[in-house]
């Protein structure tokens, strides 16, 4: 057990001012909840947003709401490497999986095996391509291989603020959504959004709110004590300590069986009274380490990144493929004992899944596993000082 500086994987810093903020806001009440979607609405640009629990619950929704638009279609395009939220979203919803596998170089999906896909004969519902890790995906390739009626889910919730083609992600398709988790682009502890400009959708989503619970007092309180916990352990000097601690699982990726689906508290929407501030800072700083990353991996022949060298995009975390499966191992062991934040990525594409593995049986997807195989990601949230960055630099010459 590592006891000293250890840096978080991913992080969105919570201030002791954002608490006292959200405690405000349980004063404040629905003023507060309204008062975020407002300003989330004209920062995307979008005539409906709408505030949740979750980013896993704000998907849920969506595709609960889709599937009252839709009926007749049941099949959901999904990447085969990806947040296991998705699919236990998809599930959760009473839909079908269909996976995609994906593009080596840029981690979308595979053009060809997904044009194929969508070729479903009036039975997929949606499809969602997926900015993982914050990278942008091609949104506009794919509404071109889509068949008429085939609606497109945008998942954001690693790429909140970030942009592709002067467009925000999240609303480049017929609806989108984010995550505020405790290691997204913005933290409100955990949240989510749905953001829109289809009124049929937005119609359909508000039905299926109206029919989701408030938080109590005592899950407002659970968030506070939470926020808390993250305002003074999330920072390296600390971290180790929760990290030590198994049952807390931090680092470990899980799929969630079961998960709440809940409207966003004003606690939480509190937190949140200086996102766009914090949203821009953050963007800043997480940019100036990805240069870095950037810099030192086209210098280094051990791994390759998955985005164009000549664009610096707004990442939550960096990844790099490392093809020599003894090499990854021994960096990812020797980053764990040194607390660098060095982290693999998923550990296995949907079908390997153990709650879902079932439902794929037969079916292979050779690039999600080598992605599972290769990947290994570095932090790039503002807790990263330039101290860290040369520590890890160091760490890794020697490589």
């Amino acid at each position: 057990m590592r006891i000293g500086r250890s840096i978080p994987p991913a992080a969105a810093p919570i201030s002791l001012v954002d608490i006292l903020n959200g405690i405000r806001g349980l004063f404040n009440g629905q003023r507060e909840i309204e008062r975020f979607r407002d300003e989330l609405k004209q920062y995307f640009g979008v005539k409906h947003c709408f505030l949740v629990s979750s980013g896993k619950a704000a998907l849920t929704v969506i595709l609960q709401a889709l599937k009252e638009l839709s009926p007749g279609r049941e099949e959901v395009v999904i990447p085969a490497y990806t947040c296991y939220s998705v699919p236990a979203a998809v599930i959760r919803a009473g839909l079908k999986i269909r996976l995609c596998d994906m593009d080596s170089r840029t981690l979308g999906f595979d053009r060809k095996m997904l044009s194929s896909l969508l070729k479903g004969e009036g039975r997929i519902l949606c499809v969602i391509p997926t900015h993982l890790f914050g990278i942008p995906c091609e949104i506009g390739r794919i509404r071109q291989m889509a068949e008429a009626g085939t609606i497109l889910v945008e998942d954001a919730a690693q790429a909140m603020g970030g942009e592709y083609g002067g467009q925000k992600l999240g609303c480049l398709g017929d609806v989108g959504f984010f995550s505020l988790g405790r290691g997204k682009a913005l933290s409100t502890v955990e949240g989510g959004i749905i953001v829109t400009n289809r009124d049929d959708i937005a119609k359909h989503l508000q039905t299926r709110l109206q029919m989701l619970p408030h938080c109590t007092f005592i899950e407002n309180l659970v968030l506070v004590i939470q926020g808390l916990i993250l305002w003074l352990f999330m920072r390296p000097s600390l971290f180790w300590l929760p990290k030590s601690i198994p049952f807390l699982g931090l680092g470990k990726t899980l799929y969630p069986s079961t998960f709440t689906l809940k409207y966003m508290s004003s606690f939480q929407a509190g937190l949140a009274r200086r996102w766009l501030g914090k949203i821009n800072e953050f963007k800043r700083a997480r940019k100036e380490i990805v240069m870095c990353w950037q810099d030192f991996a086209g210098k280094t022949r051990a791994g390759r990144i998955f985005h164009n060298p000549g664009n610096v995009p707004d990442l939550i975390r960096f990844p790099i493929g490392i093809a020599d499966s003894r090499l990854r191992t021994e960096i990812l062991d020797d980053a764990e004992r040194s607390g660098l934040g060095i982290m693999p990525g998923y550990p296995g594409p949907v079908n390997h899944i153990e709650q879902t593995r079932k439902l794929f049986l037969n079916q292979e997807y050779p690039v999600a596993e080598k992605m599972a195989r290769e990947l290994i990601t570095f932090p790039v949230h503002p807790l990263v000082t330039v101290k860290d960055v040369r520590r890890v630099t160091k760490f890794l010459k020697k490589w």
